[in-house]
């Protein structure tokens, strides 16, 4: 077995928001977030049940998705209160997307996502070493094979050198789903 570096952490990323750059139709997100969780490595398997516990207590049997929270701000609230008590650090971004000229390539929804999620890679790259990320699902499997070869193409110097990438369901990992909480409270905070 491979040991751990002393600095390795993972990271589990989700999003909020849709890649729509359209934003004056009905329905379409005026904003786009995205959420990393970074744990540490060495504390993953404690802070993963723990997170585990929260999701039970307020998803029993369920996931847990900002998006049953609703307009339910005190719930929304007592849920972000007990996530706070992890240990994880969490960055994110926002992109107002109204923000973005039509005529850029970034108007192609494959196009914005790849982008977006490549610009947040560059940064925890930069930041951290030893980084095992773990994205949310999310497209179709086609896109997803091709979605790690393009990341290694596009941030120079071998973005994955000191680490890995992958997809997981989100049931499968709990800090997808603390990622998809920040990322929807952000989301609402942004657009309200």
């Amino acid at each position: 077995m491979k040991a751990t570096p002393v600095d390795s952490r993972h990271v589990f990323i989700d999003e909020s928001g849709d890649p729509d750059l359209q934003v004056q139709k009905r329905g379409v997100s005026e904003y786009f977030t995205l959420c990393a969780v970074i744990v540490d490595s060495s504390s993953l398997a404690e802070e993963h049940g723990k997170a585990q516990e929260i999701i039970n207590k307020f998803f029993p049997g369920g996931e847990m998705k900002s998006s049953a929270v609703g307009n339910n701000l005190l719930r929304r609230q007592r849920i972000l209160e007990e996530i706070s008590a992890l240990a994880f650090t969490q960055y994110s971004q926002v992109i107002e997307k109204g923000l973005i000229p039509m005529e850029t390539g970034l108007r192609f929804r494959r196009s914005f996502v790849k982008f977006v999620h490549r610009t947040l890679y560059r940064k925890l790259f930069q930041a951290f070493t030893h980084l095992h990320v773990i994205a949310h699902q999310h497209g179709k499997s086609d896109f997803m094979r091709g979605f790690g070869d393009y990341l290694e193409r596009r941030l120079e110097g071998g973005l994955f050198e000191g680490g890995d990438f992958k997809f997981g369901a989100s049931r499968d990992f709990p800090f997808i789903q603390v990622a998809d909480m920040i990322a929807g409270s952000i989301q609402r905070c942004y657009s309200d």
